[in-house]
């Protein structure tokens, strides 16, 4: 992820300043912060959903627009 690649000292520094700011969150804030600073957690932008059917909702409107934009772009190639 970086380059070039920390040292030691600079991992453990970094790692205490995460662990500092995660002290006193709750569960949906700490989850919040992780997947902010580490997008690989969260690769489609899905926001924080407590129930399974908000997060299918979300899932299935964000693969509705996302057929959406497939569409058009066939459309402009077949033109």
């Amino acid at each position: 992820m970086f380059y070039p690649e920390p040292d030691f000292i600079d991992t453990y520094r970094m790692d205490k300043d995460i662990d500092n700011s995660l002290k006193g969150l709750s569960a949906v804030e700490k989850s919040k912060f992780l997947d902010e600073m580490i997008p690989e957690r969260n690769p489609l932008g899905m926001p924080y959903l407590k129930t399974k059917s908000e997060k299918l909702c979300w899932l299935d409107n964000k693969a509705r627009d996302l057929n959406a934009v497939n569409e058009m772009y066939k459309g402009f190639i077949e033109a």
